[in-house]
């Protein structure tokens, strides 16, 4: 993800009533990298952002997932979220991706975004929380 680019997942959240971590599959590259992402969490509804915070790249993991912890988010059963993760600064040879899974795996409850657009994929992660 390169100043500007960015990658989103957009998830109905059943069964959760609080959010505690996202976890991104990330590809480094195989380098250590100083890059800047900005982490929003969204409630696509009402276009409410739930959660922000800046995570630095430096000391992330090649083919890995990585922690980005948060204080017991409110979200609502069943509501669509959008995960946006947006390059602040990365540059070629300076920036992470985001793993995806295979076309044709996206439905109307999850599906990826790059800068906005739908994908027929979603991003590698993991969500975190409790009812």
């Amino acid at each position: 993800m390169t100043k500007g680019v960015s990658f989103s997942q957009a998830v109905t959240l059943d069964g959760m009533s609080y959010l505690m971590s996202v976890e991104p599959f990330i590809g480094t590259y195989m380098r250590e990298n100083t890059s800047k992402i900005q982490c929003d969490i969204i409630d696509m509804p009402t276009n409410h952002i739930v959660f922000s915070t800046t995570v630095n790249t430096v000391g992330m993991k090649d083919n890995a997932f990585h922690t980005i912890d948060m204080p017991f988010v409110k979200v609502k059963k069943g509501a669509m979220y959008e995960f946006r993760f947006t390059s602040i600064d990365g540059t070629s040879g300076n920036a992470v991706t985001i793993y995806t899974t295979g076309k044709g795996k996206a439905t109307d409850a999850r599906y990826g975004m790059i800068n906005g657009e739908r994908q027929d994929f979603n991003f590698s992660m993991k969500i975190s929380g409790i009812t």
